[in-house]
């Protein structure tokens, strides 16, 4: 039987070494390759080393399809591909690795599903042609350097479950208008510097720092602040043009956010704050018809309603509570010139005391 095989297909002299498929079919193969560019990948375990495409095969692969099943994408699995437009990312993948897609100047479009938990540290930094992204994924933090070089990225969602915005995140992209939505609390050191395109930023309330040189060289003409900002770092708004800021609180509350402010660039936009303590009725000024109002709402919120600003603005007495008798126990004490409007916002215990006499 051995003579018989091998007089089908030929005696095979010894310094020949034969190619062989790895695996038995082609839905079991580590990766294919069609004649049309697109590389799949079904086992991203396995990818690795000599089971990856060759320095000669990566130029001709223009799509990457990952199979479905596969969990994750491996750090600088797909570096340098230099020739790739699309990406499919399926359900089933829950990490994207550093620098899994860095450097990949054709790719024009990615969706990152909402299975997706965690990216790594510049996964699409320099992906140059990228001009649109879809993230559908829960992210807790985009990481340093995730989009950075990013020229052709003009906007980007960002999920409203970011806490962090990493270092150089979106440095020297092309966004013009970027949101920063509430969930996010810290904004890192030149996360959207040298962006050149760069007009507006809408900062969340959940935002308290602001890092070193964040938006440092970029176009930015207008900013607007949360309510909750408390530090913004040295140079981070350097080399803008930021003529006009709107911040969501009052002018006391700016003056303690802790900035450089002898070299701070934003003393000489022109501020518009939209809190102006105890304007319930948001008329533009402070008076007993507020208190007023404040009384009715409470007994009848039905009937006699406040705008989200007017509670941000009668919230006083303990603020981040609900609106009580006390906010309006605070307005009419203002009238009375037993509260200043600079010590506000104030504690019940300290109207207790004023009241009382206890204090001024």
């Amino acid at each position: 039987m051995a003579l018989c095989l091998i007089g089908s297909v030929g005696i095979i002299p010894e310094n020949i070494t034969m190619t062989v498929s790895m695996t038995a079919s082609a839905e079991d193969a580590i990766y294919e390759i069609s004649d049309d560019g697109v590389l799949t990948v079904n086992d991203m375990s396995k990818f690795k080393g000599k089971n990856t495409p060759s320095k000669e095969e990566i130029p001709t692969i223009t799509e990457i399809v990952i199979a479905d099943g596969v969990d994750n994408i491996k750090d600088n699995a797909f570096k340098d591909y230099m020739a790739v437009e699309y990406v499919t990312i399926p359900e089933s993948v829950t990490t994207i690795g550093a620098s899994a897609f860095e450097g990949c100047t054709s790719l024009l479009y990615v969706e990152i599903p909402e299975s997706v938990t965690e990216i790594g540290v510049a996964c699409f930094s320099g992906c140059k042609a990228l001009a649109e992204i879809d993230i559908y994924a829960p992210l807790t933090a985009i990481p340093s350097s995730a989009f950075k070089n990013c020229k052709a990225l003009t906007n980007i969602n960002i999920p409203e479950t970011v806490e962090t915005i990493g270092s150089e995140a979106f440095y020297s992209t092309g966004l013009k208008s970027v949101t920063v939505p509430d969930s996010v609390i810290t904004i890192e050191g030149s996360a959207f510097a040298e962006c050149a395109s760069l007009k507006n930023a809408f900062i969340g309330n959940g935002v308290t720092n602001i890092g070193k040189q964040a938006f440092y060289d970029s176009s930015l003409q207008s900013v607007t602040f949360g309510r909750n900002i408390a530090s913004i770092g040295n140079e981070a708004f350097w080399h803008t043009n930021v003529s006009t800021v709107t911040y969501n609180g009052t002018e006391q509350d700016w003056k303690k956010v802790t900035t450089d402010r002898d070299r701070n660039p934003l003393n000489s936009s022109s501020f518009t704050y939209l809190v102006k303590y105890g304007d319930a009725n948001e008329d533009g000024v402070v008076n007993i018809s507020d208190a007023v109002l404040i009384m009715q709402s409470i007994s009848n919120p039905s009937e006699y309603k406040i705008t989200e600003t007017g509670i941000a603005n009668a919230d006083i007495v303990d603020r981040g509570s609900n609106l009580t008798t006390q906010d309006a126990l605070a307005i009419q004490m203002m009238e009375a010139k037993l509260i200043k409007a600079e010590t506000l916002p104030i504690t019940a215990e300290d109207i207790s005391n004023i009241a009382s006499g206890k204090t001024e």
